[in-house]
């Protein structure tokens, strides 16, 4: 059952909804936009949930009084002051693996054992390196010095959605000295730890045979006196269900996105199991990237600087971004036309009119009709900030102008023309979508980025499947989905159909 939001003006009112089991509830989720910030916390929805406050204008705008979100058993509380919007969303917010690292530093943490360099192996971005570390309650029977853990910096404050640590080789079959741990626990903090003395951190990052000397031992443990009066939260965890060779990277996921910007790094023994020493290669952090996405609605400003001819009296380019699915765009897969020697895959060049930042690109194609349809192998999607030079007047007459053989010596030459101007651009390729196969009734192809891209221009190319029957393609609309930093330009701020 689906109920509308309700609101009571100047009543304390309770919004309540509950979902059908169909609709997948984990792939919906609350949105709460913090006040005076470019943060927001993220609920993912179960079965039920409701949501108290004071006013009806608060619920777009909740920075007036204290809100209350029930979500199953968990029950969150946000003081007046704190929330500018709450939205309820379809699917999790995109996020982005932070693997080049950049401004990463690792303050302190576990001793190098194997003479393996230190502790910047773990945040290189290079697989190839590694730390190797004792796991010290294990140690040659060591008495307690704790498990081994990294504290790092990430360089500025982020939306976590994951920590993962890849370790290599290790358990069965390995050496007798190696290991793999049982478990990763992650902690997070915005708040920056205690610094360390220098010659304790030149203790502990030199490399050592012998972590347990004397001179060692008191390092790790001025580094755990330190570490200790930082108010960690723990964010994430993960285990392995048993030492072996070759297990996947450990993943710690996070229940909601912590906003941190130091993050502990523990690794936690099988309780006395055989090895001493752990390799660790790389850590990587997964982080929200937006707050709110939306598919772009109007595309008065768009303008299609030029593309692949239409073939079958269709109208013009602007059928690919009228908004209207019902109109389209007819055009020949160009390398299976007529058994053509080559033209290249067909494209079109888009001008969204401004500046966006890219999301996602979607093109509409409605499946085989008939024996000369077919729907394609794949979209490939490119973005630049490069102003496209202009057609001339007689090409784009050529292009736009509905005809019959597109491998008329006229149109031919119009379009390899278009292609060498499309070439001198500096295309970044955003993704990649295919089709599994042809047929009819085909869910439009989406190229979803890895992180948003800053681009005014795209190119959308369609790639056939090669030696497939079919010369021509309907293609209806292209849409840009974008990420919204402001709340005020979210198209809706509150759907209430959900």
């Amino acid at each position: 059952m689906k109920q509308k939001y309700l609101f009571m003006s100047g009543l304390l009112s309770v919004v309540s909804i509950s979902l059908a089991l169909a609709e997948t509830p984990a792939t919906k989720r609350v949105a709460i936009h913090h006040a005076g910030s470019n943060q927001s916390t993220y609920y993912n929805l179960g079965s039920e949930f409701y949501i108290e406050h004071g006013e009806s204008d608060t619920y777009a705008n909740g920075g007036k009084h204290t809100i209350t979100v029930h979500n199953g058993n968990t029950v969150k509380t946000f003081p007046a002051g704190s929330v500018d919007l709450i939205k309820v969303q379809n699917a999790a917010a995109p996020t982005v693996t932070l693997s080049a690292q950049s401004g990463w530093k690792v303050l302190y943490g576990a001793q190098e054992t194997c003479g393996i360099n230190g502790w910047s192996n773990l945040i290189d971005g290079n697989i190839g390196s590694r730390v190797s570390t004792p796991i010290y309650p294990g140690y040659n029977n060591s008495p307690e010095l704790g498990n081994y853990y990294w504290v790092i910096d990430l360089g500025e404050e982020c939306e976590i959605a994951s920590v993962s640590a890849d370790f290599l080789g290790g358990g069965a079959g390995a050496s007798g000295y190696d290991c793999m741990p049982q478990t990763l626990n992650i902690y997070g903090t915005t708040v920056a730890p205690g610094t360390l003395p220098d010659d304790v951190i030149n203790t502990l990052s030199e490399s050592t045979g012998d972590p347990l000397a004397e001179k060692n031992r008191k390092a790790v443990e001025a580094m755990n006196e330190n570490d200790a009066k930082t108010a960690w939260s723990k964010i994430a965890t993960a285990s392995y269900s048993a030492q072996a060779a070759g297990l996947p990277a450990l993943k710690a996921v996070t229940d909601a996105p912590a906003t941190v910007r130091y993050v502990k790094v523990e690794v936690v023994p099988f309780s006395r199991g055989t090895g001493d020493r752990c390799f660790v290669h790389e850590i990587y952090v997964e982080k929200y990237v937006s707050r709110y996405t939306s598919v772009i609605t109007d595309k008065s400003a768009w303008n299609v600087v030029y593309g692949a001819q239409n073939t079958c009296g269709e109208s013009s380019w602007n059928n690919l971004i009228d908004g209207n699915n019902g109109t389209r765009v007819a055009t020949p897969i160009y390398p299976g036309y007529n058994n053509n020697p080559g033209l290249g895959n067909y494209f079109w060049v888009i001008d969204l009119g401004s500046e966006r930042s890219i999301i996602s690109v979607s093109a509409d194609f409605r499946g085989v009709q008939d024996p000369y349809d077919c729907t394609p192998s794949c979209i490939k999607v490119y973005a630049t900030n490069d102003t496209p030079e202009a057609l001339t007047d007689e090409d784009r007459s050529l292009l736009q102008a509905s005809a019959s053989d597109p491998l008329d010596e006229d149109h031919k030459a119009a379009y390899n023309r278009m292609k060498a101007l499309a070439e001198k651009l500096d295309w970044r390729e955003i993704g990649i979508a295919s089709y599994s196969e042809q047929k009819a009734g085909l869910l439009p192809l989406k190229v979803e980025t890895e992180e948003p891209v800053s681009a005014r221009y795209i190119k959308v190319e369609v790639v056939p499947f090669e030696g497939k029957t079919g010369d021509r393609c309907f293609l209806y609309d292209i849409d840009v989905e974008q990420v919204d930093d402001d709340p005020d330009t979210v198209a809706s701020k509150f759907d209430q159909t959900k």
